[in-house]
């Protein structure tokens, strides 16, 4: 779904389409789409679900400040299988950075790529 212009409405159906019918979609590419804040509140609920099997998340291109919260809800708060998370291209800035860096530290986080 890169460059789909996906917006807020697509991300909830998304994540209700995959919550109604777990799949073993593993991998979601995402990249350049406009989640705004709801959208990313729905792909995190999202990876809370026990039957949501998603390892790889590319999320390029989505503005800062929601990767952040992403990574926030997701990484910070250990919510699943995520490994891969691949935030190119965003302007975090060394504050953001420092806020994901904390995240990491924590030891429940399972990234084991982030790019």
């Amino acid at each position: 779904l890169s460059n789909c212009s996906v917006t807020e409405e697509g991300y909830k159906a998304l994540a209700s389409a995959l919550r109604s019918n777990p799949s073993h979609l593993i991998e979601l590419d995402l990249t350049g789409n406009d989640p705004g804040q709801s959208g990313v509140k729905e792909l995190s609920d999202l990876l809370q679900d026990p039957n949501c099997q998603l390892k790889t998340l590319r999320f390029l291109s989505a503005a800062a400040d929601e990767a952040c919260q992403y990574v926030e809800r997701v990484v910070g708060k250990n919510l699943l299988l995520q490994r891969e998370l691949d935030l190119s291209e965003h302007e975090l800035g060394d504050r953001r950075v420092n806020q994901i860096a904390a995240l990491l530290q924590d030891k429940h986080c399972r990234l084991n790529t982030l790019m």
